[in-house]
């Protein structure tokens, strides 16, 4: 097999699994504590939806959701949701992207990876959007999400 070909087979490969590859079936189990490290100011959680997602600065489709996840924020956080990209990376890596790409976000290490393992994250960008009382009600690729499913949790 020619280079390109299986450059272009293992490129698709990837690209599947990062978009369709998702942890355990979590949809009605309650989310776990958030014991993790805030950049800057810690956001208000009590009495809000929250919406978590998984990701990384190296992480291509990761940098892509960005912006629609900074639209979902202007659209949904003053109307009870908050946004939380949560990474493994260290602080400094993380402010020194966010320089480059801003996230007007809330942004959270888990260096432990606690959260990460306990999901069973294999692939990234993966979120959770958990309702006021702290029950998943949707997992999946961010930019899946639809706006109709966030209106629905913010009842």
């Amino acid at each position: 097999m020619k280079l390109t070909s299986l450059f272009s087979a293992l490129t698709a490969g990837l690209i599947t699994l990062t978009a369709t590859a998702a942890p355990g079936d979590w949809v009605g189990k309650s989310f776990p504590a958030l014991n993790v490290s805030f950049h800057g100011k810690a956001p208000e959680t009590n009495g809000k939806a929250l919406l978590v997602e998984f990701w990384a600065t190296w992480c291509g489709p990761c940098r892509e959701s960005i912006p629609h996840l900074n639209e979902l924020h202007g659209k949904f956080s003053g109307k009870g949701l908050t946004l939380l990209g949560l990474t493994d990376e260290d602080q400094g890596t993380v402010t020194k992207f966010q320089k480059r790409q801003p996230m007007n976000y809330a942004v959270a290490t888990d260096r432990s990876g606690r959260l990460s393992r306990t999901f069973g994250i294999k692939s990234i960008p993966h979120a959770f959007l958990v309702s006021k009382e702290g029950k998943i009600l949707w997992s999946g690729h961010p930019l899946q999400l639809e706006e109709a499913t966030i209106r629905n949790a913010l009842r």
